[in-house]
């Protein structure tokens, strides 16, 4: 059973710290690929889970802004993007 409370209460420094591990990974691929890749594993993992993807979008937009704007933790992915892709 997927751990709803956990995705509602994911803590945005854990979640830009994995993204930052997805970055690494992917940095010496094609942009192209990076991009397909990408959108692949969150269709997939949405559907494993049983989330609709546009959900999903939404609750991380939520997770990665507030209302002064980009939490400090994705400010510092953008940039390390930026400088490795």
């Amino acid at each position: 059973m997927f751990p709803h409370d956990e995705f509602n209460s994911a803590s945005p420094a854990v979640v830009a710290e994995a993204t930052m591990r997805v970055i690494d990974r992917i940095q010496t691929l094609s942009p192209a690929v990076q991009l397909h890749a990408c959108a692949a594993v969150f269709l997939l993992v949405s559907e494993r889970f049983g989330f609709e993807p546009q959900d999903v979008f939404s609750y991380t937009n939520n997770l990665m802004n507030y209302a002064e704007g980009r939490r400090p933790e994705f400010a510092a992915v953008r940039a390390y993007l930026e400088n490795e892709l």
